[in-house]
């Protein structure tokens, strides 16, 4: 017996037959085959449940379950994507061309340091040798491979104005120039040096420490310089009045003599020494070092200051000082000795005579100056400066203006700036490329940003680094 009930044929009205015209689509049985009634997907399909009495196939569909489908999840066919490698990787590319850009901006800006570098030596001729015909190809080249390099950084960094560090040449000679060492530097100065060391170790040079102040304790204080790191073993120390006084001068002079007149008498008072003459005027007030060298002689006359020896550390002449008749402060002229007692330089503050003269080991007058500028030009001329000098001096120094000028003769000048001081006419100077300086040495990076900031031209600028740890437990 079919499962399927068939429906008894029943004859239809005329009327409905007239009224409906069934569509090809509902008639959708032949008489021989169960009809299936339409479904409304409009509608929802839940049915009322069948009775015996129903004459139409009734399909029930379960309801699906939305709290198994939150117990059980659906677990899918395909393979898990891991999409965190891809993004590792991806991070891993930008931190390689953040590398990389850093890396080429160092490079061209090295670069173009060295090219600039070359082009100066072309363009300057070495000191004391003869003007050199300037290569004009040469020149060219180097001023097309500087366009080169600027474009390449405008290309890859909106700009080219930015500084680089200064290109040392361990090949020059370079000269170091202060007014003196301080005897006890401060902790701040201490820093200051050391980080100089530092700089010329990382830079492989050696430069030469010059100072033009008259000092006696200049020998003793290099060594503590030296023994403290403030100074590297290597490094030569020249001094104007050192070398003048030919202060390295192995003689057979002894040290500490004094020599008294017949009834002189020494009487001790305090710190210090009173010689009396026969006649009881005090002739002389003789002073001792710590290590119990002289260190100065008091000369009166009449009870008026006459004159002052003044002794090295190891207790030798070096300089007296004669005094004004009516005025014991005020220096009228200075001596300044060899160490076997022979007259090296005179310095007379008097109007109507010469104000240094300069005297040969046989007592030979040998130059005349007006001025200690005159001197310190003649000297460091002479005596210290080479082939090819580079001279780093701070913007502070009163040689810093007349080497400026030298500039033209080939010496190459490096300023030093210590602290920011935007009113400073040095410091404005520099940004305004006034005297051609591409090469400037700071102390902090405040004062290269001020520099880049403010300059017309590319700058070459070296930030001095703080200590590193190795340093900082080797001053300790």
């Amino acid at each position: 017996m079919s499962i399927f009930k068939r429906k008894k044929h029943q004859p239809k009205s005329e009327t409905t037959d007239s009224a409906v015209t069934t569509a090809p689509e509902e008639a959708n049985f032949d008489g021989n085959h169960p009809e299936v009634p339409l479904i409304d997907y409009t509608q929802s399909q839940t049915k009322p449940a069948a009775t015996a009495a129903d004459d139409h196939l009734v399909i029930h569909v379960p309801t699906p379950d939305s709290s198994a489908d939150t117990e059980k999840p659906v677990k899918s066919a395909a393979k898990p994507i891991d999409w965190s490698a891809t993004e590792q990787q991806l991070n891993q590319l930008d931190e390689q061309r953040d590398q990389l850009a850093d890396s080429l901006r160092d490079e061209l800006l090295t670069a173009r340091s060295i090219a600039k570098y070359d082009l100066r030596r072309l363009n300057r001729p070495n000191q004391g040798a003869d003007t050199p015909l300037v290569d004009d190809h040469q020149v060219h080249a180097l001023e097309k491979k500087i366009a080169t390099l600027n474009e390449k950084l405008t290309h890859w960094y909106g700009t080219d104005k930015m500084a680089n560090e200064i290109h040392f040449d361990p090949q020059r000679p370079y000269l170091l120039l202060n007014n003196g060492l301080a005897h006890q530097p401060t902790e701040t100065q201490r820093h200051s040096l050391q980080r100089l060391v530092q700089l010329f170790q990382r830079e492989q040079i050696v430069p030469t420490q010059v100072t033009i102040d008259y000092d006696d304790l200049l020998q003793p204080t290099w060594q503590h310089y030296q023994a403290d790191h403030l100074a590297a073993k290597e490094t030569v120390l020249r001094n104007l009045f050192q070398d003048l006084q030919d202060r390295q001068m192995k003689t057979s002079k002894k040290a500490n003599e004094l020599f008294f007149a017949p009834g002189f008498k020494v009487v001790q008072a305090g710190e210090h020494e009173k010689v009396y003459d026969p006649q009881e005027q005090l002739n002389m007030i003789i002073r001792h070092r710590q290590n119990g060298n002289l260190f100065t002689v008091q000369h009166f006359l009449n009870d008026a200051l006459l004159s002052q020896d003044l002794f090295d550390n190891d207790g030798v002449l070096s300089a007296t000082q004669y005094y004004a008749a009516t005025d014991a402060k005020k220096v009228v002229r200075e001596n300044f000795y060899r160490p076997d007692g022979t007259l090296a330089m005179i310095k007379s503050y008097l109007p109507d005579e010469p104000y240094i003269q300069v005297l040969g080991p046989t007592n030979v007058l040998m130059a005349v100056f007006d001025s200690d500028l005159e001197l310190i030009n003649w000297w460091f001329e002479h005596q210290v400066l080479q082939t090819n000098s580079v001279i780093i001096v701070s913007i502070d120094s009163v040689l810093y203006q007349t080497l400026l000028a030298a500039q033209d003769q080939g010496l190459e000048v490096i300023p030093l700036v210590s602290e920011l001081d935007p009113q400073s006419p040095q410091l404005q100077d520099l940004a305004n490329h006034r005297h051609g300086i591409e090469s400037i040495l700071v102390a902090e990076p405040s004062i290269k940003h001020y520099l880049e900031q403010k300059a017309q031209i590319d700058l070459d600028i070296t930030v001095i680094s703080p200590l590193v740890a190795t340093e900082k437990a080797a001053a300790k």
